[in-house]
Parts: C-alpha cells; structure tokens; sequence
C-alpha cells in the first residue's frame, strides 16, 4: 500500500483551493480597479506623442515647402543667367502650380531692370502695370491655374520687403487674403526666398500655402476620442481646428487663465501637460501644449492637443467585466483542479493494481514506440541515427527515404554514408568519419555535403550532426536539409562576375581594376597582349605603377593619391612601358572603387594613343610646309571672309602694301586697302565668290605709304566641311609696270618664268580649248611626264585610271562652260608612286575673250594621308563609343545634347530623327528630379567636378531606370562650351541588390521555419512521454484556457499587467508542477519495490520527467520575480539575483550560441528598489543584445560599487547600433527590427524604469563589432 502523504488529504487540498479562489479574487479584483489609472497614465503619454507626431509631420510639411521654394527660385537663376524671354517665367510658374497640387500660388517679383533690363519695352503692357516691373503671380481655385496681374502696392508688401530687408528666406504669419480681380478669399502663409546675384538683391521668388489642407490633415486624425488638435502661431493666431469658425482668432481670447499661464510657458519653448477644463468642448480634458519650430520662424509654434478624460476611460468599464469574467473561469478552474485531486486518490489504486500487469506495461511502451515513429517520420528533414564508433546507419526516418529516393529502410541501414556521397573530393567516406568525430568532440557539427540519391543523381544539403545518448548507447543524430537552390543562387553570381570579364575582354581597350596597393586584381586580354604579360605575372603582384615610365611615376602615384582622398575620377595622358621596355603613350582614365562607403581600390581603362600622337605630328608638318611655300610666293597672297574682312596675308602682302599682319588682319578689305574706285569690282567678286564662282580680274590697291599699285587678282571661293562658302582666297599679281611698258611685261614674263620654274607647285598653261601648252619643272616632277608628254591632251595619262574619266569629264565641262576649275585628283607615275593634288585653273581673258588657262597644281598627299587618317580614328572612336554598354553624350550650355552614341539613342528611345529636331538633357530626367539636374548642371558649368551622381532616368516611351551619371565641362579655346559625360544604366545592379534581399529573407524565413518544425518535434516528442498520466489531456486544456485568459489582459494593459498575470501563471502552475513532482516519486518508489526487473527501461522516462519539473520550477521563481511590479513597493534585493533569474528566462536564447562571461563584484550589492521595474529593464537589455548576436558570440556582465553608487556594466559582440541611430534608440516605437519582431518600446520602457531610481543609463557601440550598455544606480533612494 502506498504511503500517506500530507499533501495528498482532502483537508489540505480543500484549504490550498481556498487559498488559490482568495488570491484569484484579490488579483483581479486589484487589476480591475487598478486599470483606472493605468489607462489615465497611457493617455496622458499617448496625448504626448500624439502631439510629438504632429508637429513633426507639420515641421515637414512646411521644409518641404521651402524645399521646392528653393528649386524654384535656382531654375529662375539658370533662366535668368540664360537670358530667357519673361514667357519662359509664365510657362515654369505654370507647370511648377501644375506638379505641386499642395501650393496655392507662386509668384516672382523682381527689382526695376533686375531682371533683363527691358521694363521699359514693358512699359505700356496691361500684364505689366507697375512701370513693365517683372511681377507674375499664379495661383491655384477649385482644380484651374489663374494668374494675377500684380499691382503696384504688392512691392511694399511685408513678403516681398521682409526677404529684400533680411536677405535670407522668411515665412509669414498666417492671414487671410485675396488675389487681384479675384473674390475668393484665402488663409495661408507665405514663403519669400531672396534672389541674389553678385551680393545684390536682384527680386525675391515665394509661394502661398493654403492652410486649409494642413488643417483638414490634422481634423483626420483618428484616436483622439472627440478632442481637438491644433495649431497656434507665434502671434497666437489659431492656424488649424476642427472647428472653422475658431480660425484666426486671438488664442488668449479663448482660453481661461490657467490655459493662458500654459500656452505662455509653451510658447517660450517649454513642453506642459495638464488636466484642465476646455474652453472649446467645456468639460474637463487631458491638454498637452508643445513648442515646435519651423526653419524660417525666429519664435517658436505651438501643437496643442487636448482629450476628453472621460471618454479615454471608458475602455476601463470593459476590461472590468473582462476581469469579472476571468475571475469566474478561474475559480471554476480551481473547483477543477480540486475535483481532480479526489479523483487522483482513486486513479493511484488505479495505477497500483495496473503496475502487476507487466503485458499492459509492454503494450504501453509500444504505443509509446510508435509515437515516437509517428513524430519521427512527420518531420519534412531527413534524419539518420548513427553509431557513433563506426558510423554505419541504424535507422532513418521517411523523409530520408524519400529526398534520397530508396523504397525502403533496408536499403540504407547497415550501411554508411559512403553510400549516400557524391565521392567527390572533399566529400568521401574518410571526410564524413572527421565530421563525426568533431561531433563527437564538441557535440555539434553544421557543414555542406554534396550528396548522392539512389538514382545516382547528385544534390547539395546542409547536415547538422548531434551526439546524443540513446538508451544508454552513445549515438550520431543527423539532420539534413536540401540546399540545392541556395547553392544555384551562388552559382548564379559567379556567372555574373565570368559575364563581366568576358566582357571586358571584348572590349577593344584595356580594362583594369587595382586594389588600394595599386596591385592588378583584374586585366582583360587586350590588357596582357598590349604590355607583353602574361595572367600569372599579372597574379604575382604587379602593380600599374610598374608598367608607368620612371618620368611619369611620381605623376600617377600623387594623382592616385589624390582620387582615392577626393574621390574624383582621373583622366590622364602618361608613358607606358611594355615588358620588352618599349615606351608610348596612353590615356588612363579612372574612377575610385568603394565597397561599404569605403575606398577600396581603382578600376578604370587604358587607351593607346601612339597612333593618335603620330597622326598629330604628320599634321603639324603639313601645316608647316604649306607655310612654308605660301610665305615664299612670290605673288601676293590673302584670304578674307563673306563681308571682305582680312583673315590672312602672305609676306609678299607685306613687301608690297607695307602692312604688317596685325596691322591689316581683322581689316575690311575694300575699306582699307582697295582704291576707292575698284570697291563696287571687290563687292562683286565677293559676290560671285559666294555663288562658288572664281575669275581673275584686275585690281588697284593702295599701300600704307599712299603708292596705287595695279593687281591682276585671281580669286577662288573656300567651303568649310559643310560645303558652305565661307569667303575668299585671292593671288594677287602686281602689274602695274607691265601696263607702262612693254619691257615691263617681258620682265614680268620673265619672273612669270621664274615663279613657274620656282615655283613649289605645278604651273599649266592651255589654249581655249583645254589642251596644254606650258608646264612647269614642279608639275612634270608631280606627274612623272615630260614637258613634251604632257602637251595637248596627253596629260591624261598620268591621271589614276580611277580618276581619268571623271576629271576628263569635269575639265571638258569647265572648258566650255569657260568658268574657273579646281578639283582634287590623283597622278600615277610610271615607277607606281601615287600623288595626290588640288588643281587650280582659271581662264585667262583677252578682250572679254578666253584664249586660254593658267592653272596650279598643289601636292596634297600628306594633307590627304592626315585626313584619311583623321577620319579613320574618329570612325574608330564612334565605333569603340558604340560598343560600350553605357550611354556616352555631350550637350550645350543649354542642356541640348550634341552628340550621343548608339546605346544612347537605344536606351533612351530616340531616333536619329529625334536627336535632329534637338533633346534637351533634362527631358531625359524624370519632372520631380529636374530642379536638382539643373542645379548640378550649372554647378559642373561653373567647373565642380563630379563625383558621380544617381538620378532616374526617363525614356521617350515613359519608362523609368535608374541611372549613375559622370559629367565634365568641354573645353574650346579656354571657355566651356558645354558638358560631356556618360550614363551607366545600373538596373541590373538594384535588382539584382533586391533579388539578394529577396533570396536572404526567403532564406531566414526557410531558417525559421525548419526551426520551429524542429521545435514542434521535440515538443510532441515531450508530449509522448508525458502519455503515461490520465490528467494530461484535461491538465493541458485547462493551461490553455488560463493562457488565452491572460493574453487578452496582455493586450489590454501591456506592459503593466505583465507581471500580475505573470505572478497567476506562475502560482497556477506551481500546483499541478507539485502534484507531477509526488506522483513520480510515489512511481519511482513503486517500481523500485515491484517491477526491479524493469527499472532500466523506465528509468529514462522517470529522469525525462524529473528534468522537465525542475526545469519548469526554475521558470516559475523567475517568473515570481518578474511579476513583482507593485510600483508602491520597494525593497533591498540584491542585484545580482535579479540579473540571474533574467538569464534563466533567456536561456533558450542563449543556448548553444552565447557565451555568458560574468565579473561580479564581492562587495555587497544590495539595491532599495521596485525589483519587478529593475526586472523587466535588464531583461530588455539582456534581451536586446542576445538578438544582435548572429551566430556564434559573447555577452560580458560586470557589477562593481563605486563610492555610494552600484555601476552594472552589460557588453554584446553583436552587430552594434549605426551612429545615425545611436540618438534615437530611447524614443518610444524606434526600431531597427523587421515588422513584427519588436515595438521599440524596450528601451523607452527601461530608459523610464532606470530614470525614476534616480540612476542613469548610457550607451556606447561601434558598428559591426560591440556595444556596451552601462547603468549607474544609487544603492539608496
């Protein structure tokens, strides 16, 4: 017979019912009339943050509208530094009312002539009327834009005079006005930003907001339970209320003396809350009054809130009839547990008379086995169960069989892992067998295995080994999980990073990337070939300063330097030295690679110029030999533009006319040097120039001294690329001795002679009829021919045979039209030596009769070989512009683009068409990021560099991307005539940022959720052993109905009803934990009289049980001392006791992951205080640094005392607190968590908690290393 025990008697149960139905009564009884003022408290503090919430919503109401204040007062800057008409004006205030639906008007007032200097054109316009003084004014009526004549009087008003008198932007006070010719009446304030050009106050920019919308914002807020929240100027005006009528009004004038004394201390920038009757609702209200400033305003706003107290308490009549009603359940539920302590007596015999059948014993073990296998197999992981000394498999569960694809368990157990391997290096039998044995040795092994299913088809997994004790044998547990997608999505960014460098490699120019050592961490092939390296010399630690020339390596290691500081990009010219030591030149263009906000290296391109420098070369000595022989004519040489002004003259100018070059260039020509007679002949031949005509004809000037000289002029119209006529070239003959006698033409026969025979360019001479007569040494020299060969027509032969028909054709043409001819050919000589040339040649009239031509021929072949070469790479560098994925472009001073290359116009949508009629940059920008373009715009005008800048971008067809801009000036002649840039499309880079996001979330929540799969397994797994006692069902259906009764109290009192409902549980449970605790004793000692035999096998099961009761007590004492939260009572507790029963509580968080490092000090630590309130703050402190702990990581807690102070100091190795929000982590709701995980109510609570025992809490962290909390309290209040 089973002995007696005092807590088995009905008499004892009777008077432990009794104690339990008192205490339920006094709890709830105490809850219910204590809500009262828990209610008041969290009204009053939401009353408060209410206010706080408004008044910043408001502050931003009101920046923003300086904001765009601001954009608009630049774009009218840009307009006026470009000089727009005053319509540009109408047109930007129209669309800016147009894309900003919030303002009422906006306006643009100017000082006299501040503008455009041209009020007085503006004089007589109605539009206007102040004397054509710039005034446009725009507002906005019910959905349509008006504009407003400004009258005269509105230039002394206090919005324009205020920002003129200040010279810094200003706000108005609310007041009630109405445009001109308008008689709708408006509310509002204004905005005035200065216009200032020079330190001058050039007008001011400003716009009217209507405050009707800020106070129909603020009529919408939900929660304040029929109160009034508003909004009171500096001048006491009431700017915002529910009730309209009020609007306006002097606020002193409305409120009685108390609110009066309130509202003054508020507007000094105190924050007051009191309970006081409304003069606006006339019953009794919570008000709380809070100063808030706006940029602009010199005194500060006021927010007041007020809310009826009645009204805010009358949830408390509900949570007493919810406490009523918990208070019946709980005293039924003791009436409960009492009935069931009867009934316990009678199952004990029950369980005496059961234990004699050993059968009914096997059977439950049975039972219980296949719960066990039930649970085993539900899971979705694949589970083994090892020997932990050889490893072979001894059982698995069905999700095994099935992720591994066997039909049955008897193919697996009795083998090893061997089987279930790829067998690839690293993963082989002998690397699974260390995997073990770590587990064995430090109880835990997480690795990636790449694993083999039956069909021989491979797979990734993550296996999680365990060692565990499984009946009294040591045992390997394995988890293994199917990871095959998170290893894709790795694969998938390699692919990516291989798709750049191929990339790269297709790239006709060298890409490189350095690190912050100037060591290559990246080169494309084009890279290897150029210099003569190959990759593993490159990967042996070459650095770009050692294929730099020694002259140039101080350069690039100072502009290296000076991009990774500023973070600039760098375009350079540098010398270059291949690996056999061969020099030349290159460009190296760079920009700063970051990665978290820090400079991690340089990654840019590297073009050869070598070909480029020789091109230039050639050039220069083209241009010095065709000096060279102009300067040595004999005949006088110069060149005017379409209005006869000089642009060039030859020394024989000079010689002749006794002028220098500075003093005739810039000159008109028949105003300065032509005989006044032979101006109408020069007017003519211009003329006739401009139609493409040449003739030669004969011309007097007058030289400097005052000599005429008599001229035979020949002259001949220049074109530009463009095939336009953009003046004159003239050679001009002095004949005025031949005229005097005939000596005289002999002699100028002879220097005729002499000149062709001289001459560095080939002279011909033909009869009218084409056919020559005369050349000169310099043309046969050209031609290859003889003077004999090249008479008649016989010149045609040492045309190129690709050219002979069509310069026969035209020179024919030109014969008989009897017109001047030039045009370009090629001769071919007889040694097969190609030269090209200009021919030149005019008829020679004779008594208005052509009796023949004298022409020139100019050897052009290297001017030839210079353009042909120009052309080549500028078609080198448009294709190498159009093989590059990004966006390469160039605008005018007005933002119109001039060249874009061929991603260009497909990115953006445009068609050459397009580019044609003219695209203006800031069309490719979205409307809401224009005003900052533009301003940027002027800022890379005024020659800011740029850093590189991310904008939206617009296409033609209304799609949007985002875009990294790089822009400089153009420079030509030393004035910027515009900026060119490049736009990278950096889509792929957000999207495949959010698609990382996107992968790591659905990985934390796979984490989460195979988590607490396995938490549900070891929770039904407990449920298994606990089938042994009849009461479990009804014990567990009674927990939960106490834990929903008390979860709704949590939800009604939050933090303050915690610790009640927390002490109810706690002594609840206390109850059923004692009578587990008995009745396993009463077991174990049964057993251990009558069933010896079967002690081992229920022995486990008995230990199982002991261990989950005294777990479950640890719990309770900490709960005990959690739910102390009596704020009236206070007491000595020691301090260290309170950290520990925290500890236990967090100890799932903990376990496993976080190391607790203690350093207590020895002295005393004893502390007079509330210890539920100290409780709960260092649990959301300790709580607090276990989540920023991911992974593995410490936690240090020292105490020491320090004069008549206690200084409690709690360290974490987590992730650290961003300095940005370092200044916020004590303001109610600020979280840093996702939605869902915290409240940010912690901190507050704890913050509060520490400040009412007089103590004080200070926080330091780094980011990504530490933070350490420290708290000082005083040992005595």
């Amino acid at each position: 017979m089973l002995p007696k025990r005092f807590y088995s008697s009905s008499a004892f149960a009777t008077i432990i019912a009794v104690l339990s139905a008192a205490i339920f009564v006094f709890l709830f009884f105490f809850l219910a009339f204590n809500h009262r003022h828990l209610i008041y408290n969290a009204t009053k503090e939401a009353t408060k943050e209410l206010a706080y919430h408004e008044a910043t919503e408001t502050q931003q109401y009101f920046s923003n509208a300086l904001d765009i204040t601001e954009s608009l007062m630049q774009r009218v800057i840009l307009l006026k530094k470009l000089k727009a008409k005053r319509e540009k004006l109408d047109s930007l205030l129209n669309d800016f009312l147009t894309q900003n639906p919030n303002i009422l008007g906006a306006w643009i007032f100017g000082e006299p002539n501040a503008y455009d200097g041209k009020d007085e054109a503006f004089n007589e316009k109605d539009e206007y009327p102040c004397n054509g003084r710039l005034g446009i004014t725009y507002f906005r009526n019910n959905g349509k834009v008006y504009k407003e004549i400004v009258p005269c009087h509105d230039y002394n008003s206090f919005f324009y005079l205020g920002a003129k008198q200040k010279n810094k932007p200003v706000i108005s006070e609310p007041y009630h006005f109405k445009y001109s010719n308008y008689n709708q009446v408006f509310y509002g304030c204004t905005i005035s930003i200065p216009i200032i050009q020079d330190s001058l106050f050039k007008g001011a920019v400003g716009i009217d907001i209507n405050l009707k919308s800020l106070n129909n914002i603020l009529a919408n807020i939900k929660g304040l339970n029929g109160g009034h929240l508003y909004i009171v100027s500096p001048s006491k005006k009431i700017v915002t209320h529910s009730d309209t009528s009020l609007i306006g009004q002097i606020y002193s004038f409305n409120t009685n003396k108390n609110d009066s004394l309130m509202f003054l201390a508020s507007c000094k920038g105190k924050e007051i809350s009191a309970e006081t009757n409304s003069s606006f609702l006339n019953k009794k209200v919570l008000k709380f009054y809070y100063p808030f400033n706006i940029n602009l305003s010199e005194k500060p706003w006021v927010i007041a809130c007020e809310i009826p107290i009645e009204e805010s308490l009358a949830y408390t009549k509900k949570v007493v009839w919810i406490a009523t009603i918990v208070l019946v359940i709980g005293i039924l539920f003791v009436i409960y547990l009492y009935s069931l302590l009867k009934e316990r007596r009678k199952t004990l015999q029950k369980i005496s008379d059961a234990l004699n059948e050993a059968e009914d014993q096997k059977i439950r073990a049975e039972e219980n086995y296949k719960n066990y296998m039930e649970i085993f197999n539900s899971t979705n992981e694949s589970i083994f169960i090892h020997d932990a000394e050889t490893g072979i498999i001894l059982d698995v569960n069905e999700a095994m069989l099935k992720q591994y694809r066997f039909k049955d368990k008897s193919e697996v157990v009795g083998n090893t892992v061997e089987k279930l391997s790829s067998g690839i290096s690293p993963f082989t039998i002998e690397h699974a067998k260390e995997k073990i044995e770590q587990a064995k040795k430090e109880g835990l092994a997480v690795f990636d295995w790449q694993g083999k299913r039956s069909d021989g088809t491979l797979f990734w997994s993550e296996v999680s080994l365990r060692a565990s004790n499984i009946g009294g044998k040591e045992r390997i547990l394995a988890v293994v999980r199917d990871i095959t997608d998170r290893k894709i999505a790795s694969e998938a960014l390699e692919f990516r990073e291989r798709k750049y460098r191929e990339l790269a490699n297709l790239l006709p120019l060298v890409v490189w990337e350095v690190d912050i050592n100037t060591r290559f961490t990246f080169t494309n092939e084009v890279g290897l070939k150029l210099f003569g390296y190959t990759q593993e010399e490159f990967n042996n630690g070459i650095t770009i300063l050692d294929l730099v020339a020694p002259e140039d390596k101080h350069r690039l290691r100072t502009n290296i330097q000076k991009s990774l500081i500023s973070g600039n990009s760098s375009d350079e010219e540098y010398l270059v030295m291949k690996r056999n030591g061969t020099k030349f030149p290159v460009n190296i263009f760079s920009s700063v690679v970051y990665e978290d906000g820090k400079p991690v290296g340089l990654r840019g391109i590297l073009i050869d110029i070598t070909e480029k420098k020789r091109m230039e070369q050639k050039l220069k000595e083209s241009e010095e030999l065709y000096r060279t022989v102009v300067e040595n004519l004999n005949e006088v040489l110069l060149m005017v533009d379409n209005d006869d002004r000089i642009l060039f003259v030859n020394k024989r100018f000079t010689e002749l006319l006794e002028y220098t070059p500075e003093e005739i260039i810039g000159k008109i020509g028949y105003e300065t040097i032509v005989f006044p007679g032979d101006k109408e002949k020069v007017i003519a031949a211009n003329i006739r120039r401009e139609e493409g005509k040449k003739d030669a004809y004969e011309l007097k000037l007058v030289s400097k001294s005052g000599r005429i000289i008599v001229f035979m002029a020949s002259g001949a119209p220049v074109y530009n690329a463009n095939g336009q006529v953009i003046g004159s070239i003239g050679a001009l003959l002095d004949i005025s001795e031949l005229q005097k006698t005939t000596k005289a033409y002999r002699e100028a026969l002879a220097r005729f002679e002499t000149l062709a025979i001289m001459s560095p360019v080939g002279i011909f001479r033909t009869d009218a009829n084409g056919k020559t007569t005369y050349v000169n040494p310099k043309w046969t020299e050209l031609s290859g021919l003889t003077f004999e060969e090249a008479l008649d027509d016989n010149w045609i032969k040492a045309l190129h045979p690709e050219d002979r028909e069509k310069s026969l054709s035209v020179w024919k043409e030109r014969v008989n039209q009897k017109v001047p001819s030039r045009a370009e050919y090629r001769f071919l000589k007889p040694d097969g030596t190609v030269t090209w040339v200009l021919g030149n040649a005019l008829p020679e009239i004779l008594d208005d009769k052509v009796t023949g031509y004298i022409g020139t021929i100019t050897d052009i072949t290297q001017i030839k070989e210079a353009q042909e070469k120009l052309a080549k790479s500028e078609k080198r560098f448009r294709e190498l512009t159009d093989l590059l994925p990004l966006s390469i472009w160039e605008t005018d001073l007005n933002g119109k683009i001039t060249f874009a290359n061929k991603f260009a116009f497909e990115i953006m949508g445009f068609t050459h068409d397009d580019f044609l009629k003219g695209v203006n940059i800031f069309d490719t920008i979205i409307p809401d990021e224009r005003g900052k373009t533009i301003q940027n715009f002027m800022r890379r005008l005024e020659g800011e560099k740029s850093k590189g800048i991310e904008y939206t971008a617009l296409k033609l067809n209304g799609e949007r991307f985002p875009a990294l801009v790089y822009s400089t000036p153009i420079v030509e002649d030393g004035n910027i005539v515009g900026l060119r840039g490049i736009s990278i499309d950096i889509s792929d880079i957000k999207n495949a940022q959010k698609e990382l996001e996107k992968y790591k979330n659905h990985l934390e929540l796979l984490v989460k959720e195979r988590t607490e799969e396995l938490e549900s397994v070891n929770e039904e797994l407990s449920a298994a052993n606990e089938e042994l006692y009849n009461q479990r069902e009804k014990l567990i259906k009674a927990l939960h109905e106490l834990q929903t009764a008390q979860q709704s109290l949590i939800q009604s009192e939050k933090m303050a009803s915690l610790g009640l409902l927390a002490a109810g549980v706690a002594h609840e449970i206390n109850n059923p934990l004692n009578f587990i605790q008995g009745g396993i004793i009463a077991i174990e000692n049964y057993i251990e009289q009558n069933f010896k035999t079967h002690k081992n096998t229920l022995q486990p099961l008995v230990d199982a049980i002991k261990e989950g009761v005294h777990r479950s007590a640890q719990i309770v004492r900490s709960l005990n001392q959690y739910s102390r939260v009596d704020q009236a009572k206070h007491s000595n507790v020691d301090i260290h006791s309170i950290i520990e029963n925290c500890l236990v509580l967090l100890s799932n968080q903990f376990r496993d992951r976080v190391e607790i490092i203690k350093n207590y000090c020895t002295n005393p630590c004893s502390i007079y205080c509330n210890e539920g309130q100290l409780h709960q703050a260092f649990m959301n402190i300790l709580a607090n640094a276990a989540q920023a702990i991911e992974g593995p990581g410490k936690i240090y807690i020292s105490t020491k005392v320090q004069r008549k102070n206690l200084i409690i100091e709690i360290e974490d190795t987590g992730c650290g607190i961003d300095n940005n929000n370092l200044t916020k982590i004590f303001d109610p709701f600020f979280t840093t968590k996702e939605p869902g995980v915290g409240t940010g109510l912690g901190l507050s609570i704890t913050y509060n908690i520490i400040k009412e025992h007089n103590g004080t809490i200070d926080i330091k962290s780094e980011l990504g290393k530490r933070t350490k909390v420290t708290i000082k309290l005083p040992k005595e209040q």
